[in-house]
């Protein structure tokens, strides 16, 4: 279970949500958090990461972006701007980015209380729909007029345009 440490800040376009994972935190049914690595990807349900999967199939809600270990402070990710921090057992944090695609409803923003991938008909606050995926640029300025935030991945060199969700 986790409980949120930290709120979603804008740095450099970048939405960053910080979580902090208690005894049975978020990663330990992905398996040992040390042998998670940059370019991983996770699967997630609800705020849990449930494991490791395929980075090309289409389980993967989440890319590994950074990885900071014996550490539990999460605002290392800020070193590597990332959409969501996760602090695990170790400790360990690790800096991840969304792997959405348009239509991919997400928690984010500055009045998200929660992160992860929901449906988009959700009551929740902070949910957002992709509206676009902006290839090899981190420049948000080719996101449609409608945009309301956006996902910088320096990472891998995309932009999340993301619009109402309903």
């Amino acid at each position: 279970m986790l409980r949120l440490v930290g709120g979603l800040a804008a740095v450099a376009l970048v939405i960053g949500l910080a979580v902090w994972a208690k005894a049975n935190g978020p990663l330990s049914s992905a398996g040992n958090v040390s042998r998670i690595a940059v370019g991983d990807c996770l699967e997630a349900s609800g705020q849990r990461i449930t494991g490791e999967v395929p980075c090309g199939g289409g389980a993967a809600d989440f890319s590994v972006v950074g990885r900071y270990p014996d550490t539990s402070d999460a605002s290392n990710c800020s070193a590597t701007p990332s959409d969501v921090a996760v602090v695990g057992s170790g400790p360990a944090v690790l800096c991840l980015d969304y792997i959405a695609v348009v239509g991919d409803c997400l928690l984010a923003g500055d009045r998200a209380a929660e992160v992860g991938k929901v449906d988009c008909s959700s009551d929740l606050t902070g949910v957002y729909r992709v509206e676009a995926v902006l290839h090899n640029t981190i420049d948000p300025t080719d996101c449609p007029k409608t945009t309301r935030q956006t996902l910088v991945h320096r990472f891998n060199s995309e932009v999340l345009c993301l619009g109402q969700s309903s």
